[in-house]
């Protein structure tokens, strides 16, 4: 990103949900250095960078669909912009090309 190296990381386990933005900056002559930059609401999934330099990625929303016998997790999107913002993205604006 312009303004470092950005980190996702998260656990979305049983109970368990969150999620954390780390920034990763160094200094000449020196170790690099790991800081909290965003909290998230969950644990992030399909992080993927966009062709304009933004992140968009998926967290758990914490509710569910049935399909068929079984539920299955409905997830919110979000972008992280180039300037180091966080905002609800609608998940069907997201085009992915391969």
């Amino acid at each position: 990103m312009p303004f470092g190296v950005v980190v996702f990381t998260g656990l979305a386990h049983m109970s368990m949900d969150k999620g954390q933005i780390y920034l990763v900056s160094s200094a000449p002559n020196a170790a690099p250095t790991v800081a909290p930059f965003r909290s998230l609401a969950g644990a992030p999934s399909e992080v993927t960078r966009t062709v304009s330099g933004d992140v968009v990625f998926k967290i758990n929303s914490g509710r569910y669909e049935k399909k068929g016998i079984a539920y299955e997790a409905i997830k919110d999107c979000y972008r992280l912009t180039k300037a180091g913002e966080v905002e609800s993205l609608s998940c069907s604006s997201i085009v992915i090309v391969d």
